[in-house]
């Protein structure tokens, strides 16, 4: 009877709350009279017009809004901004929720015949018809701003560049005018390359990183080309908000079953526009087949579950990170900018949390629950890497390569945590790590650093030492741990920090204190997913208020041609 109490739990919190009895689930498994089910099946080709698509690039995510297909048709290629709806051509076509009911995804099965990543989502709004040589803004919806009439508060919506006919091989960059998540108009992206190799091509999309604070886009004014590529082409902006995520590990094809024991279920909006995009991990353009199981349920959804999608990008202040000596070493996506957005550099000693910029921004859960991380989809690098989800607990920034007297954190008192995490004992602070984070280039003169900080007993000790600025410590993003004295398994609080030398510039670096929360080891070009329930010994416990961040360590293969993007991370959360 356990078991079954534990079944019906979980699938209660995965489905916002809405499927709460033995008798509603045994429904959704056999097409019963409380649930309304539908079978949705797709099958795209990659081909355009009766012709191939473009050529696959790894890395660079492809629309399959215009691919051909059955039973499901083509998109047409949008004019002025419009909002496509269940029944527009391009779309999956599934049927409105009758009755007050909600529908939500209950299961997919899907397989590919090439590696990589497709998403699925809600497109909300899109216009074509933008040309790749004007450098004066280009309005969006004739001055007026292009909104969604679906997911209007714009939490989670993505900000879209899509090219229908090749613009030029002159590399520029772009942005857009929007309004975010909070209703603030005039909002600027940062700056993402636009034109060139791999950015030009039909059927290219680029996600727009957002200003920072940003966790979504409400509605978009306009886009502006820096300079021109050198071709007019047909390019737009389109507004999608990601649903599924859905991992092929195997660079020669394989398949992939979701359903509502190992992932959340997606509310679809009545009116929901799905379409898909694909993230290539091999050079090889995806022929997809899809079966989608979904269901209407009495209700509507309630917040027992919590789905966000995080894209990032290896750009720092609107430029690709600036990286050598890759291999082996460890890089901070504090900076790293997406959506959400990316945080600034460290100032002033601060306990960041999941209200600050560069964190997940998951909400907080109410009424004395508890929030866990139940699952993830996960891309994969480009490269073979190390990925840890970590929770921020403190950082102070500002301290310079070139001082080799003692900097302070705090003024001269210990810069404190304000979460902390207790071990199987009851123990506190075991497990926290202190980093060395790169915020602006030091010199290429090597030296050591070592910080003073007490354990997780509040003895004061010192850190041993690791070696700072030279070839492979002086970039921004590059970060590295400091080993603590021996004996000790954790960190209370940390007072400053020395250098042992000179770097020879002044750059900025910081001190950060995390706790590291899960550790996903990935092979090159090959997605997975993680299951809390299923993979480790349980779920993981989000603290309230965490501030959740990676750090990925990259493989001895790894060069500066193969940065560790993330395409599209899905974390589902339940509050019990």
């Amino acid at each position: 009877m356990t078991a079954i109490k534990d079944a019906i739990d979980l699938i209660t919190q995965k489905s916002n709350g809405l499927v709460t009895t033995a008798d509603q689930i045994a429904s959704l498994m056999t097409d019963g009279g409380a649930v309304a089910m539908e079978t949705i099946y797709s099958h795209k080709e990659p081909r355009v017009a009766g012709a191939a698509a473009s050529a696959a690039i790894i890395g660079q995510p492809l629309s399959m809004w215009q691919f051909e297909g059955t039973p499901l048709t083509h998109g047409a290629v949008p004019t002025v901004w419009a909002n496509p709806t269940r029944a527009t051509l391009g779309g999956f076509q599934q049927a409105n929720p009758g009755g007050g009911r909600t529908k939500l995804m209950l299961s997919l099965i899907a397989g590919c015949q090439n590696g990589g990543y497709l998403i699925i989502g809600d497109r909300l709004g899109h216009m074509g018809g933008l040309d790749g040589t004007l450098t004066t803004a280009q309005n969006v919806n004739g001055g007026s701003p292009g909104a969604p009439t679906r997911n209007t508060g714009g939490v989670g919506n993505l900000l879209l560049i899509e090219i229908y006919t090749a613009v030029g091989a002159t590399a520029t960059t772009i942005t857009a005018n929007y309004t975010n998540d909070q209703g603030t108009a005039g909002q600027v992206t940062q700056p993402i390359v636009f034109g060139g190799a791999s950015r030009q091509e039909a059927q290219r999309v680029m996600v727009m990183s957002l200003a920072a604070g940003d966790k979504g886009v409400r509605s978009v004014t306009s886009v502006t080309v820096l300079a021109t590529t050198g071709t007019a082409g047909n390019f737009g902006v389109t507004l999608f908000r990601p649903l599924m995520c859905i991992p092929f590990a195997s660079a020669t094809g394989c398949g992939h079953i979701i359903n509502a024991l190992n992932h959340a279920m997606s509310v679809l909006d009545t009116d929901a526009c799905l379409s898909m995009i694909f993230v290539p991990t091999v050079a090889a353009l995806p022929i997809t087949d899809i079966v989608m199981n979904n269901v209407e349920v009495a209700g509507t959804p309630g917040t027992t579950t919590e789905t966000i999608h995080q894209w990032k990008e290896l750009r720092l202040g609107g430029a690709a990170y600036a990286t050598a000596s890759m291999a082996g070493k460890e890089l901070s996506m504090w900076q790293a900018e997406g959506s959400p957005s990316h945080g600034a550099a460290p100032g002033a000693f601060a306990n960041p949390t999941n209200a600050t910029a560069g964190s997940l921004m998951q909400t907080d859960p109410a009424g004395g629950k508890q929030k866990w991380l139940t699952s993830l989809m996960f891309p994969g690098g480009y490269i073979g890497s190390s990925w840890m989800l970590m929770d921020r607990l403190m950082h102070a920034g500002g301290f310079s390569g070139i001082v080799t007297t003692a900097q302070n954190l705090n003024g001269g008192s210990p810069a404190t945590l304000t979460r902390h995490y207790a071990d199987s004992t009851g123990a506190l602070d075991v497990g926290n790590q202190i980093f060395i984070e790169i915020n602006a280039a030091l010199g290429a003169t090597g030296t050591t650093v070592t910080a003073v900080y007490a354990n997780e007993n509040g003895v004061s000790h010192t850190t041993q030492a690791v070696t700072i600025g030279g070839t492979s410590f002086f970039n921004p993003g590059r970060w590295i741990q400091l080993p603590l004295a021996a004996g000790d398994r954790g960190v209370q609080s940390v007072t400053s920090v020395t250098l042992a030398g000179t770097t020879g510039t002044a750059g900025a670096f910081s001190v950060v204190v995390v706790h590291p929360l899960l550790h996903l080891p990935v092979s090159q070009m090959q997605p997975d997913s993680w299951q809390g329930a299923i993979d480790t010994p349980g779920n993981i416990e989000i603290k309230t208020g965490a501030c959740l961040f990676w750090s990925c360590l990259q493989s001895a293969g790894a060069t500066s041609a193969l940065l560790p993007a993330l395409p599209l991370v899905q974390f589902s959360f339940v509050d019990k």
